[in-house]
């Protein structure tokens, strides 16, 4: 009986053994091909500064360029950043007369974001239509609208529009003795210059801002 006939199977079984191991070293090493999926902010994801915090959904990114000063859009394929809404907090000017109402400040501060560096255009806001308006959290607020018009300077043609949704939170501090009042507010509202000249809004993303912020400080 020769040796190969002898330990026949003993061969078989250590030749499969060496396949096997081969097989999963080399099979299984292969180049993967498969897309890399990278991962996006669940919804409800949480901004917070020093002012205030909100939930912003998936696909959205915060910008904060100073305290009380976010921007909240995309960024894009060239690596730059388009903001869809704005969330400020503005103060009134204490050199200039003061406002006589908050209500009075809303509707000229939100009036003031409206304009056009175009020399083709000129852009106005009127008719500031106000509600009261609470949100998820409870806090109170309102819910503004505007009358947008555009004027074409070389034909006289005006197009009117909406300017909406804008949210105003009310934070104005109490006034110390011998002290004018300083009104103050936190307004969320569709960055004006994506809203106007580029034709992008999300009233959505607005309201799911507004519907989440809370107010964390003066």
């Amino acid at each position: 009986m020769s040796l190969f006939t002898k330990y026949r199977t003993f061969i078989i079984v250590v030749l499969a053994l060496i396949i096997i191991a081969l097989v999963w070293m080399f099979g299984f090493s292969a180049p993967d091909n498969t897309p890399v999926v990278r991962s996006t902010p669940a919804v409800g994801t949480q901004f917070k500064s020093g002012n205030f915090s909100f939930s912003y959904p998936s696909g959205s990114d915060p910008k904060e360029y100073a305290t009380g000063v976010v921007s909240v859009g995309g960024n894009t394929k060239s690596g730059g950043f388009i903001s869809i809404v704005d969330v400020v907090r503005y103060k009134s000017d204490l050199q200039s007369t003061a406002p006589v109402s908050f209500d009075a400040y809303m509707k000229t501060q939100a009036a003031s974001f409206c304009g056009s560096d175009s020399a083709k255009y000129v852009v106005t806001c009127t008719n500031p239509v106000v509600t009261p308006y609470k949100n998820g959290t409870g806090a109170t607020a309102y819910q503004m609208s505007l009358t947008l018009s555009k004027k074409d300077t070389a034909t006289g043609k005006t197009t009117t529009s909406t300017y909406s949704p804008i949210y105003v939170f009310n934070t104005t501090q109490p006034a110390t003795a011998g002290e004018k009042t300083r009104y103050e507010g936190i307004f969320i509202y569709p960055t004006f210059s994506t809203f106007s000249l580029v034709g992008t809004t999300s009233p959505a993303l607005v309201e799911s801002i507004a519907s989440s912020m809370v107010v964390t400080g003066s």
